[in-house]
């Protein structure tokens, strides 16, 4: 999985993400049967502000990741894997799933967006 922030600019990647989300991200890959895409890892500030609306965003601090979802059946495994390995913290987009282990914020919360 490509965690590199996607600003172009920058040199944040895989190195800059907290361990236990890409060790829980590899979990999730590998219960699933299908290949998964990140459309976000890490995000400098810059970036940041051109793709969120929070200042606060997990994915600054390495700890959030965007996973593409192209059809149903693949947010249900995503979904379902994302939880059988801790994940607490999920937001369902259209086309993408949210995931972070960001302690400052509440847990056992799904979203939508």
């Amino acid at each position: 999985m490509n965690y590199a922030c996607r600003c172009g600019k920058c040199e944040l990647d895989k190195k800059n993400m907290d361990k236990i989300l890409v060790t829980m991200m590899d979990e999730v890959q590998a219960l699933c049967k299908f290949r998964i895409y990140l459309s976000s890892g890490i995000r400098c500030k810059q970036h940041n502000a051109v793709t969120s609306s929070t200042s606060t965003s997990s994915h600054l601090k390495g700890k959030a990741v965007d996973i593409i979802v192209n059809s149903s059946r693949e947010r249900f495994h995503i979904l379902a894997a994302l939880i059988k390995v801790g994940f607490n913290r999920i937001g369902i987009g259209k086309t993408f799933i949210h995931a972070d282990i960001d302690l400052t914020k509440p847990a056992n919360v799904i979203w939508t967006y």
